[in-house]
């Protein structure tokens, strides 16, 4: 069962009961729009169409997993286009003082991993990192570069590909809960769950 309100401007929630009349265990507040839900599967039906609607099985699971994947792509494309717009807007960001890596791991799909920085100096040095064909790379993102948004299951330890550190927020779309939690983290949903659920 889910329900979607109008969520208002005010700071107090309002109560949204099931069908038995108890409060919903889970409220996402999204947009203008409040939904109360039995699960965290109904919450995303409400941000994903037809995701509640897919069979309890694992081919259903799997078609699950690959929904979130491909809204987590999206959303962090979109999410990482309007950081560089509003930090190069508010002067912060200057696409043309940095390079061609920097402005694809930026601007580029994210359907494709971020595969590092080149860094100068051999691997083994203080600041050195991996290495690819290209010579060695760092997978620490600069703190005065807008942040990097990225699918966590793009990366260790979904995968064999490094995991990036530093100033990166990462939409995490492996399980129900690691999604909803990582888009609240970025701020795109609130998130409320009831102590007992």
């Amino acid at each position: 069962m889910l329900t979607t309100v109008p969520a208002g401007d005010t700071a107090t929630l309002p109560v949204l009961t099931g069908p038995g009349g108890d409060p919903f265990p889970f409220l996402m507040r999204h947009g203008t729009d409040l939904t109360g839900a039995e699960t965290r599967t109904e919450l995303l039906g409400a941000l994903i169409p037809g995701y509640a609607d897919l069979p309890d099985t694992q081919v259903g699971h799997d078609e699950a997993l690959g929904q979130r994947w491909e809204q987590a792509v999206a959303t962090a494309a979109a999410v990482q286009a309007g950081l560089v717009a509003g930090a190069t807007a508010a002067g912060e960001f200057d696409p043309a003082a940095v390079g061609e890596d920097v402005l694809t791991a930026l601007l580029g799909d994210r359907d494709q991993p971020f595969t590092g920085l080149p860094i100068p100096g051999p691997v083994d040095e203080p600041g050195g990192g991996d290495s690819t064909d290209e010579g060695p790379v760092s997978f620490d993102w600069p703190a005065d570069l807008p942040p990097l948004i990225l699918v966590a299951t793009d990366y260790a330890p979904y995968t064999s590909a490094p995991r990036p550190h530093g100033n990166v927020v990462l939409l995490d779309p492996h399980t129900e809960t690691t999604y909803l939690d990582s888009l609240a983290e970025l701020g795109l949903i609130r998130l409320f769950v009831h102590a007992n659920a």
